[in-house]
C-alpha cells in the first residue's frame, strides 16, 4: 500500500500541467472519436488481421487531424473580422480625407481663378493706360477768320498732334456755312467727289486747313455777319490712325456769331475774328 501511494505521487508530479482550452477540445474530439468508432464497428466488416488494425488506426488519426482544424476555425474567423472592420474604418477615413482634399483643392482653384482675373484686369488697365499716354491726339489748337475782303472771309483752322506718337494717314475736310443761330437745318456734308490728301502728323506738329468763302457774300448780308442772323459755321472732320493701328477721328463745329456778340481785332492791317466752339458737333475718340 505504501509503495502504491508513492507511485501515484510520482505519476502526478511527472504529468504536464493542463493547457487551458486544450483539455475540452481533446475530450470533445475523443467523444466524437468514440462515436465514429462505434459507427464503424457496427457497419464495417471484421478485420482479417493485424494489417487491418494498422490501416484503421491511420485513418482514424487523419480524421482526428481534420476535425481538430475544423474546431480551430472560429478563432481565425474572429481575427479576420477584426481586420475587416479596421479596413472599413480606415477606408471611410480615407474617403473623408479625400473629400476634404477635393473641397480644399476646388476652393484653391477658385481663388487662383479670381487672382488670374484680377491680374488680367490689371494688365488690361495698364495696357490701356499706356496706349492713352502714348497715342496720338489730333485736336484743334486755333481757329480764326480773316477778312481780307469784307465779302470773302477766309477760314484758318490749326490742328495739332498733342500726343507722344505720330498720327498716320491723316486726312480731313472743312466746310463753311452762313445762317441763323441756332441752326434750323442740317449742315451740308462734304462733297462726294472731294479729294483728300493724306499726311502723317508728328508729335507737336501743326497742320493748317484754309478755306475762303466762294462765292462772295452779297453786299446786303455783309453787315449781318457775326450776328444771330448771319452766324458763320465752320465745321468738318479729321481722320487718322494712331501708333497702335486704331482708327481715330475728330469732328468739330466752330462759329462766328451766335447769341453772343462777335469780337474782332486787326492783325497786320487785316480784320480778324477768333472762332469759338459751338454747343454741339464737337466729338473725338
Amino acid at each position: 500500500m505504501k509503495w502504491l501511494l508513492i507511485a501515484v505521487l510520482l505519476a502526478i508530479m511527472q504529468a504536464p500541467p493542463p493547457v487551458p482550452g486544450k483539455a475540452a477540445n481533446q475530450l470533445g474530439g475523443s467523444g466524437q472519436h468514440v462515436q465514429n468508432n462505434a459507427s464503424n464497428n457496427q457497419n464495417a466488416p471484421p478485420a482479417s488481421g493485424p494489417g487491418g488494425n494498422q490501416d484503421e488506426g491511420q485513418a482514424q488519426a487523419r480524421h482526428d487531424e481534420r476535425e481538430t482544424i475544423i474546431i480551430r476555425e472560429p478563432a481565425a474567423v474572429t481575427h479576420k473580422d477584426t481586420w475587416d472592420k479596421a479596413y472599413v474604418v480606415f477606408a471611410g477615413l480615407l474617403v473623408i480625407v479625400g473629400a476634404l482634399g477635393v473641397g480644399y483643392a476646388i476652393k484653391t482653384l477658385r481663388a487662383i481663378e479670381r487672382q488670374a482675373d484680377l491680374l488680367a484686369e490689371q494688365i488690361s488697365l495698364m495696357r490701356d493706360t499706356a496706349q492713352r499716354q502714348l497715342r496720338a491726339y489730333v485736336l484743334v489748337s486755333a481757329a480764326l477768320l480773316k477778312f481780307k475782303r469784307p465779302d470773302v472771309p477766309e477760314v484758318q483752322v490749326h490742328f495739332k498732334n498733342f500726343g507722344q506718337t505720330p498720327a498716320y494717314e491723316m486726312d480731313g475736310w472743312i466746310g463753311m456755312y452762313i445762317g441763323d443761330y441756332p441752326l434750323a437745318s442740317i449742315l451740308p456734308p462734304a462733297p462726294y467727289n472731294l479729294r483728300k490728301g493724306k499726311e502723317p502728323l508728328a508729335p507737336g506738329r501743326v497742320s493748317i486747313h484754309i478755306i475762303p468763302r466762294d462765292p462772295p457774300i452779297p453786299a446786303e448780308y455783309v453787315r449781318l455777319l457775326g450776328t444771330p442772323q448771319g452766324t458763320i459755321y465752320v465745321y468738318g472732320e479729321i481722320r487718322y490712325k494712331d501708333a497702335f493701328k486704331a482708327d481715330r477721328y475728330l469732328k468739330y463745329r466752330l462759329i462766328h456769331g451766335g447769341l453772343e456778340a462777335a469780337k474782332t481785332f486787326e492783325k497786320d492791317g487785316v480784320l480778324c475774328a477768333l472762332l469759338k466752339p459751338d454747343t454741339e458737333g464737337n466729338e473725338a475718340n
